[in-house]
């Protein structure tokens, strides 16, 4: 089942009544979500104003990721939280995780009051150095991860993914098959840490330029904080500013290029997906493409 906004806000008022009548809450008015959730506000005279987050179907099932179960998300985006906020960073403080009864699963957050604006490049930096530099390790595999390791993962996941972006744009691309890229992936020994994966300004609360809340955990991977770079860039934020306040006093040695190109690829390949079939935006779709394109011949020369 796929719930509209307003099956899920209904859905929601009547469990948000069952489970917590002692929060008085009012009712929940939709204020933002992305391909996977809904987010609602709702104000309680007991906890304030809180954002809670519901799944629009119990099973996520598109060209990006075959199959992936909404309860487990929440379940990570509750431990990931705790985690961050043991370790110092900035997260929305979190208030009930909800599952197991019908008819749907939620998570509540305090509500983080927010300017609507960006995060400066220095702040968004920062808060990355940070993030990678937790020592503590998640005690729960990681969905996105599969259990696997991380060379296998991204060399399954890139190649599937540009066999999508193939058969939607009409294009062919220069990539070799996932035994190659399994190889190339695992290059030489890099740090891990554990990446958030889609730090962009929708998923960075900020005022005044500096970041109040990280949300969103769903893309979360244990792995070389390359990737993460590699994946910022691809967003077009990791300008001078955000690398000087990322790299610091502590420069942090940049992996081989030929291992920079498939971690840039790897970004490319999903916002092609997303924006071929996921959101739909010819606009959007045709530079994509044409990046993938480009890194893929950039990759087939370094071969």
């Amino acid at each position: 089942m796929t719930w509209s906004s307003n099956e899920a806000r209904v859905a929601l008022a009547e469990r948000l009544r069952h489970d917590h009548p002692e929060w008085e809450a009012d009712e929940p008015v939709l204020v933002g979500g992305g391909l996977e959730f809904f987010v609602f506000r709702v104000q309680s005279a007991r906890q304030g104003p809180l954002a809670i987050k519901v799944p629009r179907a119990p099973v996520f099932i598109n060209d990006n990721d075959p199959r992936v179960v909404a309860r487990d998300l929440l379940e990570q985006e509750s431990a990931l939280i705790s985690r961050a906020a043991r370790g110092g960073i900035p997260v929305p403080r979190l208030v009930a995780l909800e599952l197991g009864r019908e008819p749907l699963d939620y998570i509540v957050l305090e509500y983080v009051e927010h300017d609507g604006g960006e995060p400066t490049p220095l702040a968004l930096g920062e808060l990355v150095r940070r993030l990678h530099s937790l020592p503590e390790m998640p005690s729960r595999p990681l969905v996105a991860q599969q259990g696997r390791p991380l060379a296998e993962l991204l060399a399954e996941r890139i190649h599937r993914r540009a066999r999508v972006v193939e058969r939607l744009a009409g294009v062919r691309l220069a990539l070799p098959g996932p035994e190659w890229l399994a190889d190339a992936l695992h290059g030489s020994e890099r740090p891990r840490a554990v990446l958030h994966m889609d730090v962009r300004p929708a998923n960075v609360l900020a005022r005044g330029g500096q970041v109040l809340a990280l949300l969103d955990w769903s893309n979360a991977l244990v792995g070389d904080p390359a990737l993460e770079l590699a994946r910022i860039a691809e967003y077009g934020l990791a300008g001078p500013e955000f690398l000087a306040a990322y790299h610091g006093l502590a420069p942090v040695p940049p992996p081989p290029a030929r291992l920079e190109w498939l971690y840039r690829i790897d970004t490319a390949v999903m916002l092609a997906v997303v924006f071929l079939s996921e959101q739909p935006d010819a606009e959007k779709a045709r530079p994509q493409v044409a990046r993938v394109v480009e890194l893929c011949g950039r990759l087939e020369g370094m071969r």
